[in-house]
């Protein structure tokens, strides 16, 4: 399925939640809400408005991403959050 847009409610809307996906070669890449660092691009507090690759030691094998954090679990079983 292909990325489709939200309709807006009456207002616009104020802010998003952060979102994190992983890629096929292991890569976490992050965007949205950075309040608290949550996208882990190594700064806090602006938006991220693009899609940006966290930099992690290994490849990553999952992620979860929550209000005020993002955690991955990498190739060796490390979590990296």
């Amino acid at each position: 399925l292909a990325p489709a847009g939200v309709p807006s409610p009456p207002s616009r809307a104020d802010s998003l939640a952060h979102t994190c996906g992983l890629t096929t070669d292991g890569r976490v890449v992050c965007w949205g809400a950075n309040d608290f660092g949550q996208t882990g691009n190594g700064s806090s507090g602006a938006p991220v408005t693009t899609p940006s690759v966290v930099t992690l030691p290994v490849a990553a094998r999952a992620v979860s991403a929550g209000g005020g954090f993002t955690c991955a679990i990498g190739a060796n079983g490390s979590a990296y959050c």
